[in-house]
């Protein structure tokens, strides 16, 4: 087994993006851009600690701190790309024109 499978394994259970909604107890459209992100973080991590997490059933942990890391910090590059960028736009429906 390589991370490429343990990635796929999680992707379809959809584990990951579970995860995410119970940590960041919010509901918005970036929460996939973060499942997106923590995935792409495990297929940058090194093979056999992932696959050692795996079989070891630890990767819970391993991901619930990613996932804890990439939300909260705001030296993150999930914060700087996604969560700055959503804190200071505004919504196009606070832009409805009246006829």
């Amino acid at each position: 087994m390589d991370k490429h499978r343990v990635v796929e394994i999680l992707a379809q259970e959809q584990r990951v993006e579970r995860l995410v909604r119970v940590i960041c107890k919010v509901t918005s459209p970036i929460l996939a851009d973060l499942a997106q992100v923590i995935y792409l973080a495990l297929l940058e991590y090194d093979n056999d600690k992932v696959v050692e997490l795996y079989e070891k059933e630890q990767i819970n942990f391993f991901l619930v701190r990613i996932i804890k890391n990439q939300w909260m910090s705001s030296t993150s590059p999930f914060y700087r790309i996604y969560r700055k960028f959503s804190r200071q736009s505004n919504e196009l429906s606070q832009y409805e024109t009246t006829d």
